[in-house]
């Protein structure tokens, strides 16, 4: 847990440097495979983010291609890919947990680390249940006389 936070943290943190730079021209033209060739493997998280975010492309088909030649990186490269498009989340995650398989609980339960809305809301946020909110009567609901759909 504490190497993910690391990992998180840093990444975090070298995104945000280069926040101030000029964004590297991507060439959308070159295919996948080759854009994330074994000579590229420093890198892979930012490189496929802007993948995602300059080229005409799902998010899913970059995450696989990625996590294909660099299975080490699956988790910064499916977070990466998850805030280049959130809005793909589900692809994303389906993509990252085919492209590596035997990485599938560390993945998702690093997106639920990462974005904790992905699985509902966090303990002890939200409004409590209270029982008072709860419409009366039968299964039917309202103020009625108690009756229900199964009485005869």
């Amino acid at each position: 847990m504490m190497r993910k936070q690391l990992l998180l943290s840093s990444l975090a943190l070298a995104m945000s440097a280069g926040a101030g730079q000029a964004v590297a021209s991507v060439d959308c033209s070159t295919p996948l495979a080759a854009y994330f060739s074994a000579s590229q493997s420093t890198n892979v998280p930012t490189t496929a983010t802007q993948r995602i975010s300059q080229c005409d492309e799902s998010a899913a088909s970059v995450v696989s291609a990625a996590i294909s030649l660099h299975p080490e990186q699956a988790i910064e490269i499916t977070l990466a890919a998850i805030d280049a498009a959130p809005n793909e989340i589900n692809e994303i995650i389906a993509a990252a947990v085919e492209a590596a398989p035997d990485q599938a609980e560390e993945i998702v339960a690093s997106v639920t680390e990462h974005q904790p809305t992905a699985a509902g809301p966090a303990a002890g946020t939200g409004p409590a249940f209270n029982p008072g909110n709860m419409p009366r009567g039968g299964s039917g609901g309202g103020s009625g006389g108690g009756t229900t759909a199964s009485s005869s």
